[in-house]
């Protein structure tokens, strides 16, 4: 009945890659009440940078599940993969 926490990166990785599959999937041209691929795009950008930012400044994340697995923050070295 428990289902594990998913990591804050995974999180985020989840997040590029639906954003991702968005942008190819919607239309390039603006239709009344839907988004186009550059709205996907914009999201991803944004949250992408978001994430790069938690891993280059969050230092004091320490959560972790019971097997040591980090869940709260993003390692500082993949700070570059986001950005």
């Amino acid at each position: 009945m428990r289902v594990a926490r998913s990591s804050e990166e995974a999180v985020y990785n989840q997040v590029y890659t639906d954003l991702a599959d968005a942008f190819k999937l919607l239309p390039e041209t603006a239709k009344s009440g839907r988004a186009t691929r550059y709205a996907a795009a914009a999201f991803n950008s944004r949250a992408m940078l978001f994430a790069g930012s938690i891993a280059k400044h969050n230092k004091n994340s320490n959560l972790v599940d019971k097997d040591g697995n980090r869940l709260c923050g993003i390692d500082a070295n993949k700070a570059k993969d986001y950005y």
